[in-house]
C-alpha cells in the first residue's frame, strides 16, 4: 500500500480515536444504547439518510448557481440543515435522556460519540472520492472538520439535556430552538470554508464562540448533576446508597430541577 496513502488513513483516524478513548472515559458506566461505541455507530449510521437525501436533491432541485447563493445553499441547505437533523432525528429517537440512562453532563460527551461516528464515515467518503494519498485533505478532515462536528455534536447534546433538565420555555421549543443554534453553527462553519471571499479563517471563529458556548453547557450541566444529588438526597435519601441520583424515580415524577428547587424541603 502506498506510504502516503497510510499516513492519509492515519492522520484521519487518529483524532477520532483520541476523541472516543475522552468519550468511552466520560461515559464510563453506560451499558447498551448508553455506551459510547453505540452512540459512535449509531452516529456512523445515521449518515445513510444525508446521502439519500442528498442524491435526491442533486437530482430533483436545480441548484442556485450565485457566487453568495451556492455556498449558501450548500453549507446551509445541503450540509447543516440535513445532517444536523438526521443527528437530531438519531439523538432523539434513543431517548437517553428519557430513560435517564445518563446524567446531565454526559450528555454533551454522548453528542460527541454521535457526531465522531458521522464524521468518521464521511471522512472516509471523502477518501475513497479523493484518494487516501492526499495529505492535505487528510489534515483538513482529521484536524479541523472532526473537532467541528464535535462541536455540534456536544452542542446538540447539551440541547437534549437543558430541555430535560431545565428548559427555559417548553420543552418542543427549546429543542426547535437548540437544533437552530446547531444548524446556524455548522452552517456558518461550512459557507466560509465554501465561500470564495477569502472567509476562511472566519470559520475558525465560528469555532471558537461554539466551543465557549460548550464550555459554558458543561459547567451549566456539572452544577444540574450537583444539584440533583442534593435533592435526592434530601428527599430520597435512601435512593442515593442503591443507584444514581439522575436514575431516581424522583425524577420521573418532577423532572426539571427547576421544580426541586422550589420544594420547601430543600430551601429549608
Amino acid at each position: 500500500m502506498d506510504p502516503l496513502a497510510i499516513l492519509g488513513v492515519a492522520l484521519m483516524l487518529f483524532p477520532t480515536m483520541a476523541m472516543l478513548a475522552i468519550c468511552r472515559h466520560a461515559l464510563r458506566g453506560g451499558h447498551g444504547p448508553a455506551s459510547f461505541l453505540f452512540l459512535f455507530f449509531a452516529g456512523a449510521m445515521s449518515v445513510i439518510p444525508v446521502l439519500i437525501i442528498g442524491r435526491l436533491i442533486y437530482a430533483f432541485v436545480v441548484l442556485p448557481e450565485g457566487a453568495i447563493t451556492r455556498p449558501l445553499f450548500e453549507a446551509f441547505g445541503m450540509a447543516a440543515l440535513i445532517e444536523e437533523g438526521c443527528k437530531f432525528a438519531v439523538f432523539a429517537s434513543l431517548g437517553y435522556l428519557v430513560r435517564n440512562e445518563l446524567k446531565p453532563s454526559q450528555a454533551i460527551w454522548a453528542g460527541i460519540a454521535l457526531a465522531c461516528g458521522f464524521a468518521t464515515v464521511e471522512n472516509f467518503k471523502f477518501m475513497l472520492v479523493f484518494g487516501a494519498d492526499d495529505i492535505e485533505l487528510s489534515l483538513l478532515r482529521g484536524l479541523l472538520v472532526l473537532p467541528a462536528h464535535a462541536l455540534d455534536g456536544a452542542l446538540l447534546g447539551y440541547v437534549f439535556a437543558r430541555a430535560k433538565f431545565r428548559p427555559r420555555h417548553s420543552t418542543r421549543l427549546t429543542l426547535l430552538l437548540g437544533y437552530l443554534a446547531v444548524v446556524t453553527a455548522h452552517g456558518l462553519y461550512d459557507f466560509m470554508l465554501l465561500s470564495d471571499f477569502g472567509l476562511s479563517f472566519l470559520a475558525f471563529g465560528v469555532s471558537l464562540v461554539e466551543a465557549l458556548i460548550v464550555a459554558w453547557g458543561v459547567l451549566q450541566l456539572r452544577g444540574i448533576d450537583a444539584q440533583l444529588d442534593r435533592c435526592v438526597m434530601v428527599l430520597e435519601p435512601d435512593v442515593a446508597d442503591r443507584r444514581p441520583a439522575w436514575q431516581s424515580e424522583l425524577w420521573l415524577r418532577a423532572p426539571t430541577v427547576s421544580t426541586l428547587l422550589a420544594s420547601r424541603s430543600i430551601s429549608d
